[in-house]
């Protein structure tokens, strides 16, 4: 079918355990934001592991280098992600 969604590409699933993981942390709003920016551009880049600049990321979350960085320490931390950005 010409119009079909190839649903693999397309959707994120997080399970229960990660948004549990995730909302316990001091800022979840951070954490969730960049965990699902780290998804969203690895499903575009059709990889596992997506590199980034901490610029690049700041900017795109538009939040301070510093607050991106601590939030990927504290998913690297939680065992969410390996250690990505440039």
């Amino acid at each position: 079918m010409k119009n079909r969604i190839d649903l693999e590409n397309h959707l994120m699933v997080l399970s229960v355990d990660t948004i549990a993981t995730l909302l316990q942390d001091e800022c979840p709003h951070e954490v969730i934001a960049l965990y699902l920016f780290y998804h969203h551009y690895a499903k575009q880049c059709i990889t596992t592991r997506p590199r980034f600049t901490i610029n690049y990321v700041a900017s795109s979350l538009r939040m301070g280098e510093h607050r991106v960085r601590a939030a990927a320490e504290r998913l690297t931390e939680m065992g969410l992600i390996d250690e990505w950005m440039d």
